[in-house]
């Protein structure tokens, strides 16, 4: 094998270690919420080793191979700035409330700093399976206290609790007969007061239907509250994740028109709509939120920001035209 022969094999080797590493950020989320691998040893044998790969390769490349150092570097410094256009669409979102709460940030900051078990995880995005809004983020003991708020409301309408009812409101018509009837009267009234206190609570498994107008619903978000310390993991994880699928993008496209960026957007708009880690959230596309739509709609618009500011400064910075497809073929011809 000649010389320039053996560059071309090298370049196109460390291309694809390259594509690999980038992709092990994004596949964090979708590998761990799939069970395949666990959180923590996804992060310690996977996500970090990534990132010394792709040093690896840019140091490297700056020394023995300048073409792909341009495509590797820019795309890494692009995808952060897209990032940033991905988030004046993402944040207005929330406080709109038609995205649920920073849980791209939170969520995998928790899931970097304190990695949870596949169960434990699921426990928190308890959700109904059926599609039918039970997707609030509820803890076990939420669950309980909703089914035994269920079993006393169906109680209510049985003929033996409407009997017992009839025999203790008997009991008290009469307070002077009965001495003790005063106590009995005011403990019933206290447990009337109870239940109907209970009855008003809302029911979260229609929440979606009246979340834009029930304060009492809960956004998916409301038990993810992160520390200072997950919530920086998050940030860093959150734009170094956009930066690893620019650089896919720039190491797999090069230079490109600008408008193939919004293809590559949308792509990953769809990939995020159906990803193992939100369906059990809001369901596929985000339908179980709110009216339904407006996820969907926020994340399109966020993404769609994301690949036009993506393509636009990769057509104007990665130097080579040429696509990995088109470095194949040379390598073949050669």
């Amino acid at each position: 094998m000649d010389r320039p022969q053996l560059s071309r094999s090298r370049e196109l080797g460390l291309t694809i270690l390259a594509i690999v590493a980038a992709g092990a950020s994004v596949n964090f989320f979708i590998v761990g919420t799939a069970g395949l691998i666990p959180f923590s040893e996804y992060r310690n044998y996977v996500l970090i080793p990534s990132f010394f790969i792709i040093l690896f390769v840019a140091i490297y490349g700056y020394k023995k191979n300048k073409r792909l150092a341009n495509r590797l570097v820019t795309g890494l410094w692009i995808g952060i700035i897209a990032t940033l256009a991905l988030e004046a669409i993402r944040i207005p979102s929330i406080y709109i409330q038609w995205i649920p709460h920073d849980d791209m940030i939170a969520l995998p900051g928790k899931l970097l700093t304190n990695p949870p078990s596949i169960d434990n995880f699921n426990a928190m995005i308890m959700s109904d399976t059926y599609g039918q809004g039970k997707n609030m983020m509820k803890m076990a003991s939420a669950t309980d206290s909703m089914k035994t708020n269920t079993l006393s409301n169906r109680l209510e309408d049985t003929p033996k609790h409407t009997e017992l009812n009839g025999m203790n409101d008997n009991l008290m018509t009469d307070s002077s007969t009965n001495p003790n009837s005063k106590i009995i009267n005011n403990q019933q009234q206290s447990a009337k007061l109870t239940a109907q206190s209970e009855n008003n609570k809302p029911n979260m498994t229609g929440a979606n239907n009246v979340h834009q107008n029930d304060r009492y619903s809960m956004m998916m978000g409301d038990t993810m509250q992160a520390s200072p310390f997950e919530f920086l993991i998050g940030g860093l994880y959150h734009f170094w994740n956009g930066a690893t699928m620019a650089a896919v993008y720039t190491l797999v496209i090069g230079k490109g028109r600008w408008y193939y960026g919004l293809l590559w957007g949308f792509i990953i708009h769809i990939g995020m709509m159906l990803a193992p880690w939100m369906i059990p959230m809001v369901g596929p596309f985000g339908i179980n939120y709110g009216p339904g739509y407006t996820i969907f709609v926020a994340s399109l618009l966020a993404h769609l920001a994301y690949g036009a500011v993506l393509g636009i400064l990769a057509q104007r910075f990665v130097k080579d035209k040429e696509s990995l497809l088109n470095i194949v073929r040379s390598r073949q011809n050669s």
